[in-house]
């Protein structure tokens, strides 16, 4: 009976330890989730400024073009053609970066909080395993109900 009381211990103590590494190893992936985060979006802003500034230099050198016509330049249907296409294009390319940097912000969440289930589900297996390993120990009911 010593034995088995010690055995319980044993087992109840991993499990302690078990749980509290389980719990410090979630917290370092939420922490370096965030670091990822942080960078991820830093590289997404200066590609957004980067796109901006590109849809700008095409602006200025159509209106360029555009003044540069001998009659009607900035004022011509054609310039002005050409300057609202880049600006729509320019507006539909910037909101498409957006959309596509939103998703991609949802799915490192999920995918964060598909990890921290996961963490729990080991948890809780491993939990199961010590009552598993304890009952087996005290063992199997025979058809009496009593041990063997």
């Amino acid at each position: 009976m010593a034995l088995f009381t010690g055995l319980l211990v044993l087992a109840g103590a991993a499990t302690a330890a078990s749980v509290a590494k389980d719990a410090e190893s979630a917290h370092q992936q939420n922490k370096a989730s965030k670091t990822l985060d942080a960078s991820i979006g830093r590289q997404q802003a200066a590609e957004r400024r980067q796109l901006i500034r590109e849809s700008r230099i095409a602006r200025a050198e159509a209106v360029s073009a555009a003044a540069s016509q001998d009659e009607g330049g900035l004022t011509s249907s054609a310039g002005q053609g050409a300057r609202a296409s880049i600006e729509s294009q320019i507006g539909f390319n910037i909101k498409y970066f957006d959309v596509q940097a939103a998703a991609d912000r949802k799915y490192r969440r999920q995918l964060a909080r598909a990890g921290k289930a996961a963490a729990g589900a080991n948890l809780f297996s491993g939990i199961a395993s010590v009552a598993s390993s304890a009952a087996g120990a005290v063992g199997a009911p025979t058809k009496t109900g009593a041990p063997t």
